[in-house]
């Protein structure tokens, strides 16, 4: 754009340099100073007419959603950025005035005229980019398309209980069609959100006519908009412009998707009554034939939801029990040794015929070989009741304080952790709200910036605490039960961390930080889920490590709140949407090791982020607004840097940058260009490295690209509003049976992308998991027999591990694979929008394992070229 741009302005030169300097930047029409009062009026201009442009865009939106269509994803994107430039231009619009004057009054001083450059670039910057989102919007010819949502999600069970008697007799009461609501109560621990999910995984197994199965969580709060705000996930309509909404607006919205819908509505641990209707949710009738199961451990919340029926969920019968916890500990082990038998039915006995406790009692003494260990195991779980309960009471169902002794009992299993780094891991899971998910990877980065293991470490100790069944993994992701959890807070203090330490108060309504803390003491504070504003003050806090603010509504952070933080490890303010900016005093946390800004409107990180020696983790993916990143090169001891999503492109420049930093073991990363991804992947140590790649805007020559170099690590792949001809396997060695080129790919995404016509690369993906493909127009097949039937290798089955198929909107895709492929774990394929793919390589045997679910157009369904009878009559 011409002007001062790419000139440096260095006060601390001679004066002759600073005016030379100056007067380059005091000539021609693109001078931003000079040109500043303008700028300004055309960015005011061109504020109005985008908002302008954004309701005229909203008003053909709701008209198509009226007719039961779905805004397209880029122009919900488009309005999404709308709104969040809106804001900012607005912020920057204040200022103008008084800019404009201080030019006038102060004419060409130096100090001023570099002070006020900054100011006249970012003015100049916004108009670029409201511009170019106004062009933009001239793109909609469409706005809306017809959807299918998928009717049913499959949830990962660890089986906790052989309830197929419970499942089948709760199933049959649900539809029995006087009952429209069902109340399912019950003890902590017995299995009641275990059942619900196997009650959810029954609408995959049987054959019925419900649209859409949503299950959701009720937050502790029970606040009517978290729960919208699940129920709009499920239903496809959530976005950033419907957080914005109201609570009546939402529930217009969700009733408008729900009313002509046969729905099944799935509330798990309810601790007061729902009010339906407020949330949108059309109330189960003769008519619409719809269910409504939730669980709670209440009674009396049963009849305050007037339920149609009730069902108690009972503690598992001795002989459940006794199979449950044989199938922890191992059979082999128990018949070692009769006096071990004998320990182990009087220990199984004490666990009451819960599940969960059930779980990670045996667990624990799974580890236990000798007679010794299971006889003091066994007086200590005795002491542990008695403790707890009358002389004269024998069993948990006489005991008034249930939760206590099953707390008391889980925390038997967490005292034989042998390790006491093991359990610190453990209770620093407590930090986060109940039924918090996170990936395996990402918790064990808290534990190492803790400086409880090492990295090396963090596996071996994760997989103890799964082993335990003190934590859950699914699918890559870990959860804790909510008993488990409040057995860690009530124990989650020890010699180095005293009573009163540790402050967690997630998943409320706070709307500013306690007065009565006692930052002094303070070691680990958590408050995640909150309504948080404004964090002011200077609290003195020589003590803390780990500081959680994520998830908040998070506008502002005074400039002197980390000023007295000096042991602080951890700082987490990620998903706080309306943050846009840290103070400079952030320099201060000398200490800091892991820093996470995911999901926030930052715009520029500040400059006192290279002060920050120690970091080794550094998250900025999805900051839709990050311009720049400065002074990355200078955080050297770096090890993890994410930037999946974010607005900041990598340039050439940059990647020169990350060349120095040499700890990198972690990296995700976005690029909009050819050449700087040709330059990326030339430099192995960094492309090796890369776990997860955004490729955005590419313009690719005749060639294609190659992202082979990336192969070693990548899990995640996204392509974006991309023209590519080809993403090339010619670097493939010509007998690769002995080599898997990408091994860890798990997640491909492709959407709106034009000039591919296959993806035989994937070839060479054998543990995909997911792969999404939509709006990409040239797509003719997924794999090509012409240019990958050579390259198959006879070990490895393609798409052997994949669960998710997803192709929306391919007109012109004709074929997914040349012959029948088995889909051993495939449970989801939705297709919409594919009038040529006239077949799907299926088997029988397809899916049977995982329960296969296919979302289409029972039309298209019928009309398929299928392979066999016998396949047809299954899937049809």
């Amino acid at each position: 754009m011409g002007g001062c741009i790419g000139i440096p302005v260095q006060l601390a030169c001679s004066c002759d340099e600073t005016l030379k300097s100056i007067a380059s930047c005091l000539c021609g029409d693109k001078n931003f100073v000079l040109s500043l009062q303008n700028h300004v009026k055309s960015l005011r201009s061109d504020l109005e007419a985008i908002q302008a442009r954004r309701e005229d865009l909203l008003r053909r939106v709701k008209v198509e959603e009226l007719k039961g269509l779905k805004r397209r994803a880029e122009v919900r994107l488009w309005l999404s950025n709308v709104r969040k430039i809106v804001i900012q231009v607005e912020v920057k619009l204040k200022d103008a005035e008084a800019e404009i004057q201080k030019r006038f009054i102060s004419g060409y001083c130096a100090m001023n005229y570099c002070s006020s450059y900054s100011y006249s670039v970012e003015v100049w910057s916004m108009l670029g980019d409201v511009q170019k989102l106004y062009k933009k919007s001239n793109d909609f010819e469409v706005v809306a398309e017809s959807y299918v949502i998928t009717k049913v999600e499959g949830i990962p069970i660890d089986p906790m209980i052989s309830g197929t008697t419970m499942v089948e007799s709760t199933w049959n009461i649900l539809m029995e069609d006087k009952v429209g609501c069902l109340g399912l109560f019950g003890i902590p621990g017995v299995g009641k959100t275990t059942l619900l999910s196997l009650i959810n995984n029954e609408f995959l197994n049987r054959v019925n006519d419900f649209h859409v199965v949503i299950r959701v969580v009720v937050p502790k709060d029970q606040k009517i908009s978290r729960i919208q705000e699940e129920i709009g996930r499920r239903l496809e309509i959530y976005d950033e412009e419907w957080t914005q909404k109201s609570e009546n607006e939402k529930a217009f919205d969700i009733n408008r998707a729900l009313r002509d819908q046969r729905y099944a509505l799935l509330l798990d641990d309810m601790l007061v009554k729902v009010d339906v209707r407020k949330i949108g949710v059309p109330p189960p009738d003769s008519k619409n034939r719809s269910k409504i199961a939730f669980t709670t451990r209440l009674r009396e919340v049963c009849l305050d939801m007037a339920a149609d029926d009730q069902k108690e969920v009972t503690r598992l019968d001795d002989a459940a029990a006794w199979d449950l916890f044989q199938d922890k500990v191992g059979e082999d082990l128990l018949r070692s040794n009769q006096d071990i038998e004998a320990f182990a039915r009087i220990i199984c006995e004490k666990c009451c015929g819960l599940p969960v406790v059930i779980n990670a009692v045996g667990q624990t003494m799974a580890l236990k070989n000798t007679v010794e260990e299971w006889r003091d195991a066994t007086n200590s779980l005795s002491a542990i009741i008695t403790k707890l309960s009358s002389e004269e009471s024998s069993s948990l169902a006489e005991f008034s304080n249930k939760e206590d002794i099953i707390r008391a009992i889980l925390k038997f299993s967490y005292d034989n952790l042998e390790d006491h780094k093991v359990r610190r891991c453990f209770r620093y899971y407590a930090l986060f709200p109940e039924n918090y998910e996170m990936r395996k990877e990402e918790l064990i980065e808290y534990w190492e910036c803790e400086r409880f293991i090492t990295r090396n470490q963090g596996h071996r100790v994760f997989d103890k605490l799964v082993g335990a069944c003190l934590l859950m993994e699914n699918e890559g992701k870990v959860k804790m039960h909510d008993m488990i959890r409040k057995t860690a807070l009530l124990d989650a203090t020890d010699i180095e961390e005293p009573e009163g330490s540790i402050v967690v108060n997630t998943d409320t309504t706070l709307v500013q930080l306690p007065d009565d803390l006692n930052w002094s003491v303070l070691k680990r504070v958590s408050f995640i889920k909150n309504q948080i504003k404004e964090v002011s003050s200077s609290p003195s806090c020589p003590n803390l490590t780990t500081l959680l603010l994520c998830h908040q509504s998070l506008e502002n952070i005074s400039k002197d709140f980390f000023l007295q933080m000096p042991s602080l490890l951890v700082l987490d303010l990620s998903f706080n949407q309306r943050l846009t900016h840290l103070p400079a005093n952030i320099s201060k946390l000398s200490s800091l090791l892991y820093l996470n800004l995911s999901g926030t409107n930052i715009e520029l990180l500040p400059v006192g982020l290279k002060e920050l020696k120690l970091l080794i983790y550094l998250n900025l993916e999805h900051t839709s607004m990050l311009k720049n990143i400065v002074g990355i090169s200078s955080l050297l001891k770096l090890r993890v840097l994410r930037l999946l999503g974010s607005r900041f492109c990598s340039t050439i420049n940059f990647i020169e940058e990350l060349k120095n930093l040499e700890e990198i073991n972690v990296l995700t990363i976005s690029l909009s260009d050819v050449a700087v991804l040709k330059s990326f992947c030339g430099f192995q140590g960094l492309a090796s490295h890369t776990q997860g790649l955004y490729i955005k805007d590419f313009k690719a020559d005749a060639d294609g690209i190659s992202i082979a170099e990336t192969s070693t690590s990548l899990q995640y792949l996204e392509i974006l509003d991309s023209n590519i001809k080809e993403i090339k396997i010619n670097s493939i060695p010509q007998s690769p049976a002995s080599v898997v080129l990408f091994e860890k790919l798990s997640e491909v995404r492709l959407c709106d992308c034009s000039g591919l016509k296959h993806l035989t690369w994937l070839l060479f993906a054998p543990n995909l998991v997911s792969l999404h493909v939509e709006r990409a127009k040239d797509i003719e097949e997924i794999l090509s027999k012409v240019k990958g039937e050579d390259k198959v290798q006879p070990d490895l089955i393609p798409f052997n591990k994949l669960k998710s198929l997803v192709f929306k909107d391919l007109q012109g895709l004709t074929s997914i694979y040349w012959s029948p492929l088995p889909f051993k774990c495939l449970s989801k394929i939705f297709i919409q929008l594919c009038p040529s793919l006239k077949e799907l390589p299926l088997d029988y045997e397809s899916g049977k394992e995982s329960k296969l679910v296919i979302d289409a157009e029972l039309e298209w369904l019928e009309n398929l070229y299928w392979k066999d009878d016998k396949t047809r009559e299954r899937f049809c």
